[in-house]
This record gives C-alpha cells, structure tokens and sequence, in this order.
C-alpha cells in the first residue's frame, strides 16, 4: 500500500463513544491510529461514555485522539448566534431542506448539527459508522446545509439493513447517490446492498476483536460431566436467548447436567428472567446484566460452549457477524450459533463450530446434544476457528485493509474516476 507519503485525515462519526455495545469501533480506531499516515478525530452524537467500556489496550484513545461530543461543540455558541448564522449565511439551504428535504430534522437540531459538524468539513474521508448518521448527513449535503469536501463513507452493519422501519427511515437512492464508499460487515450484507440498487463502490469491512489479549487468554479445553453455557449481548429478539432458555428446558428434562450463563442488559431481561422462571429452569439459569469486556473474558475460562442463538426479530433486525462468536473461537471455547444473516460465513458447521436453524429449539437442542455427547470431535474444530479469527479479524489487518480502500478512494477521485 502507498499512500504517497500524505496525511489522510480521517472524520470518524459515531452515535456513543465509549459504548459497550461497541467496542469494535474502538479497536479499528486504535488500529487505525498506528498506521502511518492517517489522522483521526472521532465526533460522537452522544455524550461521554464511561471509560470502562474501552477494550483493554485501547484506553488511550480517550488522550491522544480528538474526541468531539455533540452537547460541548453546539453549547460552545449561543444559540441566537446559530440561528443568525444559518439565516444570513444559508437562507436557502434552510429553506429548501424544511420545505423539500422529505421528513428533516428538526430546524433546532438542523442548525445545531451543522454547527457540529463544520469541522469535518476539513476531513478527507467522513466514516459514519452507521447508516441513520450517514442518512442525515445525505439530506444535509443534498440542501447544502452541510458541505462536507470529504469522501463520505458508510460502515453498514446488521441494525442499518435490516430494519423494516429502516429500509424507509434511510433513502438509500440518495445514499447510493451521495456515498463514495459502503463498508459492509460481511457478504451477505454486500449482496443486500446490491439487491437495493447500491452501484457505490463496496468494500468488505469486518468488525476486529481483541486478538492480542484472546491469544493470552488462550484455554485448554475442558472434558467435564456437566455441560457451562455461556451467551453474551444485549438482551433484544434478534439475540434469541428465548429460544436458548427452551432449549435448555429440553436439556433439563433429558437429564444432562448443565448451567446456562447469561451476560447483558435489555429491554427483554425482566421478560427473559420471567420465561426462565415459567420453564422451571432458573435453578440452572443466572442473569449477570452488563459487564465490560475485560470482565466478559474471565468466562471464557470457565464455560464449555458459547451459545449465540441469533434469529431474525419481528421487525426485521438482523446480525451482522456477533463478536462475541469471534472471541470465543479465538480463546478456544467451541461456539454453537444459527444457519443466521452472515454467521455461516465465520462458523463452517462441523469446522469451525456447530450451527442450528434459526428460531428453533429443537434443532438448537439436537446440537447442543450432539456436542456433548460427541466431544472427540472438538479439538479439531477449536484449532480451525481459532485459526480463522486470529487471521481474519485483528485489528491491524482489519484497519490496514480499510486504510488501503481509504487511499484508493482518495487516489480515484483524484484521477477523475470518481466524483464525490
């Protein structure tokens, strides 16, 4: 890769920052800020987050990189001093995005946004790392409220294409329009932008795990007479813990031993606690809630499978690739997951894991039976996924595969192949 010795500097967009939902964005961000070349800035939406939540080797970001929250930059003006700018400056703008944009934001958070987001104007590539911020900042660009010069670029994961309610929130025409760059996290998320009409340039952008602290972490596997569960995420329909807990009513009633551990917090735990309670399986089931990463993988020691039964939510939404599914291959806990969204690209059935169908805890209870009852197998398949994610998921590769994309964009552009 050549980036011809110029500084790239990069505008990253994010809803939270620190999240512990997200702790993929800080390791491509950590990553990205070890390759030659390339300067960050990070503009959060949402206010601070706690700094527990980074991931361990990645505290740093917090002092050495930029980091610009939404309430600090806007309250900076006065809010009279806004509105008196957007009026004299950009009149039409104003007018034109109120009375044509098709449902706009709010002229408060318009004006305040656009005042956030003047310093990425500077930047020569804007990552959203979701599709709704890329949305607005479409509708923005497309009335000339905000005129970034920098390629926008759009990470795409399971929550921004999935989504029935989505599909018509964002206007993926005037995406595919405005994008200079899709960054999917998986192929089947590729071929779903291809299917709505994307002709932008695509690139595969998969979300790093830790793989530095997973290889310390690194477990022999263990032989024992009871079977420890372990699901990890935050508690909505897409994770399909209601589907596990069945599961494990069947497992309960065949005899086999085992404790179901369960990490998160949601909207679904006081229904999921219920549901175990009404199953009469909540001796055998705990409930930890949150729990930052680094405490997440002391787990990994104890436990036998990581059980990830993801399915697909009423509304829609959908998994990407579950990071959880890629630490745990990488420590060597065998991972049990679904036939799900882009799960079948990282899990090869019987190769790098076991997968069921999605939504049924019969096919889920057969293989979780199966596993126990066939653990000779296992070693094999521990050594395979463990492979896999330490080759295809560290966040230098990760991050040095996105930078080349980042330079060729820039290049392209410049040789008139493509036009922002």
């Amino acid at each position: 890769m050549n980036s011809e010795a110029r500084t790239i500097k990069v505008a990253v967009l994010v809803t939270y920052f620190p999240s512990l939902s997200q702790t993929f964005i800080a390791l491509q961000l950590a990553a990205l800020t070890r390759i030659p070349g390339c300067q960050l800035d990070i503009y959060s939406f949402g206010p601070a987050g706690d700094k527990q939540w980074l991931p361990k080797g990645t505290e740093f970001l917090l002092d050495e990189v930029p980091v610009h929250y939404y309430d600090e930059r806007v309250k900076r003006v006065s809010k009279l001093r806004r509105y008196l700018y957007i009026l004299f400056r950009k009149p039409r703008a104003l007018i034109q995005y109120v009375f044509l944009g098709d449902r706009p934001e709010r002229i408060k958070t318009a004006v305040n946004d656009h005042f956030f987001l003047a310093n990425t104007e500077n930047a020569d590539i804007v990552l959203c790392q979701f599709a709704t911020i890329a949305n607005k900042l479409v509708q923005y660009r497309k009335y000339h409220l905000w005129d970034g010069l920098g390629h926008l670029t759009c990470a795409v994961r399971g929550f921004d294409i999935s989504r029935t309610d989505l599909k018509t929130a964002i206007y993926w025409e005037d995406m595919f329009s405005h994008v200079a760059l899709f960054l999917p996290v998986c192929e089947y998320f590729s071929k779903q932008l291809r299917a709505l009409g994307c002709s932008a340039r695509i690139a595969l952008c998969p979300s790093p795990v830790n793989t530095s602290l997973l290889q310390e972490k690194a477990i022999k596997m263990k032989v024992g007479s009871s079977l420890q569960l372990l699901s990890v995420g935050r508690l909505v329909e897409k994770k399909g813990i209601d589907v596990a807990l069945k599961s494990c009513q069947k497992l309960k009633a065949s005899g086999l031993e085992f404790f179901y551990h369960i990490i998160g917090e949601g909207p679904l735990l006081d229904s999921l606690k219920a549901l175990s309670k009404k199953l009469d399986i909540d001796d055998v089931v705990k409930f930890y809630g949150a729990l930052p990463s680094n405490e997440v993988m002391a787990f990994y020691e104890s436990v036998d499978l990581m059980l990830v039964p993801s399915k697909t939510a009423a509304n829609g939404d959908s998994e990407g690739i579950p990071n959880v599914l890629k630490e745990a291959m990488a420590v060597g806990v065998p991972v049990v997951s679904t036939r799900h969204s882009g799960i079948p690209e990282l899990v090869l059935n019987r190769e790098t894991g076991f997968l069921c169908d999605e939504g049924s805890e019969e096919s889920l209870y057969a293989v979780l039976r199966d596993v126990f009852d066939d653990r000779e197998s296992l070693p094999v398949i521990i050594d395979n996924a463990r492979q896999k994610v330490l080759s295809e998921y560290e966040p230098d590769h990760c991050a040095r595969e996105l930078f080349r994309v980042f330079v060729e964009l820039m290049s392209d552009s410049k040789r008139g192949s493509y036009v922002s």
